[in-house]
């Protein structure tokens, strides 16, 4: 397997070049479907120790089905596969770049909920335009043990985001540790409600705005 392995301001992105599972050659979204229900151990293996850590991704570049596109990508994390990642695209260019496949410029890359715009400034610069995001739920409230009642928005990005405007605690460094226990809380909180995105879109990802 050859693997390239990137950072993103500290988020740590692994890229597989080669020797991943053939998932065929349909539809992105068909290919991450297999992915993720055929190559359960596979994924986990990736991203996690020994030689890797819980919060990497993961890339799978595949052949696009758009031939606009300079490659396809088949994001995961060590519990699934994701449609869609900002710092792991933002990898795949760096990564891209780094083994000469592509050079300064702005590039498309397919991923499985949509073409994504990467444009590179040089090795080390890379910006992104993503897919539409839109809000799907507006001041939505959960009670979470040992934390109160939590208000946020539902949004979609490519992931189901739970956005809470007002932070319960301050978004400042020296919380990380509680920040992190509290949106775990939070999340187990939405699963537990059945609180969910568009079509049973599970939201994984919890987002903390600092209050001002």
């Amino acid at each position: 397997m050859l693997i390239v392995d990137s950072h993103t301001e500290g988020e740590p992105t692994r890229v597989i070049l080669e020797g991943g599972p053939d998932l065929g050659s349909g539809p992105l979204a068909e290919r991450a479907a297999r992915l993720a229900t055929e190559f359960k151990d596979f994924y986990p293996s990736i991203v996690l120790e020994p030689y890797g850590q819980e919060a990497m991704v993961g890339a799978l570049l595949v052949e696009p089905t758009h031939p606009e596109c300079v490659t396809g990508v088949i994001y995961f994390d060590a519990a699934a596969v994701i449609g869609m990642c900002g710092h792991g695209t933002i990898g795949v260019a760096a990564t891209l770049a780094h083994i000469g496949k592509i050079d300064v410029g702005t590039y498309k890359i397919e991923t499985p909920v949509g073409i994504v715009e990467v444009t590179l400034t040089d090795k080390n610069t890379v910006t992104m335009r993503n897919i539409d995001s839109y809000r799907f739920k507006k001041d939505v409230s959960i009670e979470v043990k040992d934390v109160g009642t939590v208000t946020g928005d539902i949004a979609y990005g490519g992931n189901w985001f739970y956005m809470i405007n007002d932070a319960p605690i301050d978004v400042i460094p020296s919380n990380i540790r509680a920040l992190t226990e509290t949106g775990i809380a939070i999340r187990e909180a939405i699963y537990a409600h059945e609180i969910e995105g568009e079509n049973g879109g599970i939201i994984d990802h919890i987002v903390f705005l600092d209050r001002l």
